[in-house]
């Protein structure tokens, strides 16, 4: 029986991968894990590889963006994922309202910012991922 339970998942834009977001809830810490699956090499599992968090971030969605770079929503950050390495994209304050990865090259998020005792403003910031030098490839 599975211990865990898929949670998002998204095709690469050459649609050669398949990524799967996965969620172990079984024990008494939450256990996030993205597996990467060749969609050419289905059979075998040469091209597969597998992505887990060492601590209790919950993976909430996940979106493949050019040369097949994951960007992967957690509940605290906003990270990007290859076979190579991870990058914190953002990272998630009590200010931030709405975080999405769900733009082509691009995350944004929505920030409350106090004007006075009962009045705030939100503000959208959209982060071009393929501009900044420390992203994913």
């Amino acid at each position: 029986m599975a211990s865990t339970r898929i949670v998002d998942l998204s095709i690469s834009e050459d649609n050669k991968y398949l990524a799967l977001a996965e969620l172990d809830t079984s024990g008494a810490i939450i256990k996030s894990s993205i597996k990467t699956i060749s969609i050419e090499n289905a059979s075998t599992i040469a091209d597969d590889y597998i992505y887990e968090e060492n601590n209790s971030k919950m993976l909430v969605n996940i979106n493949y963006q050019e040369k097949n770079n994951l960007v992967c929503v957690y509940n605290d950050s906003i990270d990007a994922v290859n076979k190579k390495e991870k990058k914190q994209l953002l990272e998630v304050e009590d200010k931030i309202t709405f975080v999405s990865g769900d733009l082509k090259n691009s995350i944004c998020y929505i920030k409350e910012e106090k004007k006075g005792i009962f009045d705030s403003n939100s503000v959208l910031n959209i982060v071009n991922t393929r501009k900044r030098p420390n992203i994913l490839i």
